[in-house]
């Protein structure tokens, strides 16, 4: 933005008390001679360092925005990417995936994956002689088994070798149960996995504004 001072055509910028003067061979200022202090306004350099000092943190907002923003896109690629490896062997898991939580089932149909929300049924779990993979639950007095994960309800449980070692254990309203076969609370409940992000942003310092002003070296030389 171009704005008629004095003669000149001065070029402004985001400070209103400072322009720009595009110079040309026998077309520049007068020669600087002694300029009285008395009328200077100390207002306008302090203005211009608050001017200075909040396009410098809008510049560090903006970016780490668009770090935190492409950091969650690529978590989310990468989420999807595997997820869909589940598609087609092991549906089941990738409804899991996909929708974030149990009760869904997952039917893939040519090119297609369809997702298949389940009518929740309040289940009881019970005892058996053998010793299965899966939760083993009665409902409405028929016995029936839950898959891990999914929680969706099955009509076949595969049967394990039983062992006190690597018991089989479900989480049932954040309580562990263990079956060895009978199920039993667990005592010491396994080790929860969590993310290790390490950041990537850093928040980059104006410099010595206090000591040198808006300007470095290079600027002023």
């Amino acid at each position: 933005m171009k704005q008629p001072l004095c003669g000149y055509t001065l070029l402004c910028n985001e400070y209103p008390k400072f322009f720009i003067l595009e110079t040309k061979k026998g077309d520049i200022f007068p020669n600087r001679g002694v300029i009285p202090v008395d009328n200077l306004d100390i207002f306008a350099y302090m203005n211009s360092k608050f001017v200075y000092v909040e396009k410098h943190i809008r510049q560090q907002i903006t970016s780490l925005y668009h770090n935190v923003v492409q950091q969650k896109c690529d978590l989310e690629r990468q989420v999807i990417t595997n997820a869909l490896l589940f598609a087609t062997f092991q549906p089941d898991e990738f409804a899991y995936r996909l929708m974030k939580g149990p009760g869904y089932m997952a039917v893939t149909t040519g090119e297609v994956t369809h997702i298949i929300k389940c009518i929740p049924v309040d289940v009881t779990i019970r005892k058996t002689k053998d010793y299965y993979s899966k939760l083993p639950v009665t409902v409405r007095n028929a016995s029936l088994f839950l898959t891990p994960k999914s929680r969706v309800i099955t009509k076949f449980g595969n049967e394990r070798e039983c062992s006190y070692e690597l018991p089989t254990m479900y989480r049932v309203e954040d309580t562990w149960i263990q079956f060895a076969p009978d199920p039993e609370v667990r005592q010491l409940p396994p080790q929860l996995l969590h993310p290790m992000t390490a950041l990537s942003w850093g928040y980059l310092g104006p410099g010595p504004l206090a000591v040198s002003g808006i300007y470095s070296e290079t600027y002023r030389s």
